[in-house]
């Protein structure tokens, strides 16, 4: 049996096998070849309350703002697989936002757990970029932008890139 994570790899090179071109442009593409797996989520610190049902990328920037910058928080957005989902039988790679701590474990404050996380890890400069000119909460919903500039996407300093 596929663990979630190799659901999730899959899926990810699959999508992004049918939009391989120049011309095409794939969410699933732009965050493989700038993205990293993250380990499934960490339980809650008790300080971090559960964020609203089905609001990922509003819960993510909210715990972010809220004493998370000081924790050195960072937003990270691409894909994901519930837990609850995988243990039904039900492995769907989901859009979602989460964050992550300093050492890249995910804290993820809208599901309860995560089987398995995919996405990049952004500036908060160009999150509230991003935020400030669409007036939306995340990166990509409406996605439309081909390329990512470099300096948008967080670098953990003491952390590898885990292989694709």
């Amino acid at each position: 049996m596929q663990t979630a994570a190799e659901i999730l790899n899959e899926y990810l090179h699959r999508i992004a096998g049918f939009c391989d071109t120049e011309r095409c442009h794939s969410l699933e593409r732009l965050i493989l070849n700038h993205g990293r797996a993250f380990e499934p989520s960490i339980p809650l610190p008790g300080w971090i309350a559960m964020g609203v049902e089905k609001q990922c990328y509003m819960n993510a920037t909210k715990l972010v703002l809220a004493g998370g910058l000081a924790k050195g928080f960072v937003y990270v957005e691409g894909f994901a697989i519930s837990q609850n989902l995988f243990n039904l039988g039900v492995p769907i790679a989901m859009q979602h936002a989460w964050v992550a701590d300093k050492d890249g474990n995910v804290i993820d404050n809208t599901w309860e757990a995560g089987a398995a996380y995919f996405g990049i890890p952004f500036t908060k400069k160009y999150l509230f970029k991003q935020m400030d000119k669409t007036g939306y909460y995340g990166i990509f919903p409406g996605f439309g932008r081909p390329t990512i500039p470099p300096k948008a996407i967080h670098k953990f300093p003491n952390l590898r890139k885990p292989a694709n």
